[in-house]
């Protein structure tokens, strides 16, 4: 005969159990986030509010004025490189396909940019959180 302390314990530890095994299920649904947008600053939030944190991150991003604004100067710096090597081909008789590695590293800098600023936001937010709010307001 089990005494009513061990049947607790049993009990506890089948309930530990099963709630691992639901966080476990749970988290296996959460939408994976890419490399290059693991940032430190995510981990104040819960897992499964992190894709959400990181897609407000970016439609807040880029609605910024100097995002915009970077994103058009680099765009037109790259229609600009690609009408020119099909006009005067640098490159000789390759095909215009060659060309796009350069196009797609021409365009490269918008997307670290856009990244520094999702991170400023997640860390304003992150911060925010936790009650620190001057932090908040001097990370942008």
């Amino acid at each position: 005969m089990l005494s009513r302390e061990q049947a607790n314990q049993i009990g506890s530890e089948l309930i530990e159990q099963a709630e691992a095994l639901r966080l476990e299920k749970k988290n296996a649904k959460v939408r994976r986030i890419s490399f290059f947008y693991r940032f430190p600053e995510l981990q104040a939030f819960a897992l499964l509010e992190r894709p959400g944190r990181l897609q407000e991150a970016r439609t807040a991003t880029m609605r910024k004025p100097t995002m915009i604004v970077v994103w058009l100067f680099f765009s037109v710096l790259t229609i600009a490189a690609a009408l020119y090597s099909l006009k005067y081909k640098p490159l000789g008789r390759l095909p215009p396909i060659a060309y796009w590695p350069a196009m797609a590293i021409l365009m490269s800098p918008v997307f670290f940019y856009q990244r520094t600023l999702m991170r400023r936001h997640i860390r304003a937010e992150a911060l925010a959180r936790h009650g620190n709010t001057a932090a908040a307001g001097a990370a942008d």
